[in-house]
């Protein structure tokens, strides 16, 4: 198992672990159909592309990604944006990993604060980030159905 940073021809694997964390977390009709027409190639641009802001980490078993975190470093705050573990991979402390790493690689950019927002529902990340060391910043509702807690920690 590696942690390696993106390259384009992880392109095609990504976008479909992306379009899988999708299906997983959205069960509303309604935001299911939107996260359907989302163009994920666009959003792997976005973050994952070579840029000194942007950045994302692809955990490797197997010549296979299981897991990946992306994450952005800007004005001396790192905020990730999306980390997610294949199902049959949790619960082996893989999203820990991740996380850690993609930390170390914020303070060696020099930031001074790490910061996410989580969805109240998912425990696992919320009970991770804790122990981490993040504390509450605020709770922010999308809809009238969902619900984030954004995170910070200093570094």
């Amino acid at each position: 198992m590696r942690i390696i940073e993106y390259d384009p021809s992880w392109k095609k694997e990504l976008v479909e672990i992306l379009e899988e964390a999708d299906r997983e977390f959205f069960s509303d009709k309604r935001l299911k159909d939107e996260i359907e027409n989302r163009p994920h190639g666009k959003l792997i641009e976005s973050f994952a592309v070579k840029e000194k802001d942007n950045h994302c980490l692809l955990l490797i078993d197997d010549n296979e990604i299981i897991g990946f975190i992306c994450y952005r470093v800007l004005y001396g705050i790192g905020e990730t944006y999306k980390t997610y573990v294949m199902p049959r991979h949790r619960r082996k402390g893989l999203g820990l990993i991740l996380c850690e790493t993609a930390l170390g690689n914020m303070r060696g950019r020099g930031c001074r604060i790490a910061r996410c927002e989580v969805d109240i529902e998912n425990s696992a990340m919320l009970k991770l980030k804790f122990r981490q060391g993040y504390y509450i910043k605020e709770c922010q509702e999308e809809s009238m159905d969902h619900q984030w807690i954004r995170l910070e920690k200093v570094l």
